[in-house]
């Protein structure tokens, strides 16, 4: 061994090949032969021999976690894998149907009671389209970020309904890295509601227990009843207990069928897309027999 080299066997991927990390710092002990960790940026000789420098990030390229706390909405199409399988060209109606609930959802300005506060969604939220999902991010995670992107989330739902698009959505907030000019999205938060909307075996919003203790903690309500409650989130095999924006509540006036209401009856809009209620398989019946049901508890 050469005094300020490290050699690694001749081992890995690549058969003959001598991994070699320069040690720049020079600090071999003589005794002992242990190399002391070169600087950062020394570099290393990939198996190409070509060096292959160690990146030197500015300290001001990685800003604090706290500034990237962000509500995250994740949003999904039921069944829309089959369907692209079956039938491509109908699939893609299906998207272009997304997307337009997407924008409907996105157009949108309220104005909050208790300030008399007017904001425009398209100023606190971002939202972003692939394949059948749409992802739905606030600027930050303050009081009018948890309204807004709850109220749009339930817009989401509403105009995806309207259009017989079925889908499902998780909600959470944490930390969420975004790249907007290199479409580059990752965090926690993102992971966590994919997660809670991935699993619930249903059409409707799941969201965090973190999500659910800022709704609570501020108050916010329709009529009488939380937008966010306590719920037992439907998943294969069972289900767990939960929390679940109260859909069937706030969008009271949008639901005009009479209740109870049935599986069939609620699936009869996306019969276009997915034939018949009664050739579908039993698990992807359960998924209507699971709205049905909760939209019967929730909006009596």
């Amino acid at each position: 061994m050469s005094q300020g080299t490290l050699e690694y066997p001749r081992t890995g991927p690549f058969p003959n090949t001598r991994w070699r990390r320069p040690n720049r710092s020079g600090n071999t002990d003589p005794r002992t032969g242990v190399v002391s960790p070169p600087p950062l940026g020394a570099g290393f000789l990939c198996p190409l021999g070509r060096k292959c420098s160690t990146p030197r990030f500015p300290a001001t390229s990685m800003p604090a976690i706290l500034e990237h706390q962000r509500f995250v909405v994740h949003i999904d199409v039921l069944g829309m894998s089959a369907l692209v399988a079956k039938d491509p060209e109908l699939a893609w109606g299906l998207l272009s149907q997304l997307v337009e609930a997407r924008k409907d959802a996105h157009a949108t300005s309220m104005t909050f009671l208790d300030t008399a506060e007017t904001v425009t969604t398209p100023e606190h939220v971002q939202a972003v389209t692939f394949s059948d999902t749409v992802i739905l991010f606030s600027r930050g995670a303050g009081l009018n970020d948890l309204r807004i992107i709850l109220v749009m989330a339930t817009q989401m739902l509403s105009r995806a309904l309207h259009l017989c698009v079925p889908i499902r959505v998780g909600v959470a907030v944490g930390t969420f890295f975004v790249n907007l000019d290199e479409s580059m999205y990752a965090g926690p938060a993102l992971i966590e509601a994919y997660h809670l909307g991935e699993t619930a075996q249903w059409i409707g919003i799941v969201t965090s227990e973190e999500v659910y203790r800022r709704a609570i903690e501020a108050k916010l309500q329709s009529g009488s009843s939380d937008v966010v409650a306590p719920a037992c989130i439907p998943i294969d095999g069972g289900s767990r207990p939960g929390y679940a924006v109260n859909w069937p509540v706030t969008l009271r006036n949008s639901i005009l069928a009479p209740l109870p209401l049935t599986a069939q009856q609620v699936y009869q809009g996306f019969a276009r897309y997915f034939g018949s209620f009664e050739f579908l398989d039993l698990r992807t019946r359960q998924k209507y027999e699971n709205t049905a049901a909760f939209m019967n508890a929730r909006a009596q």
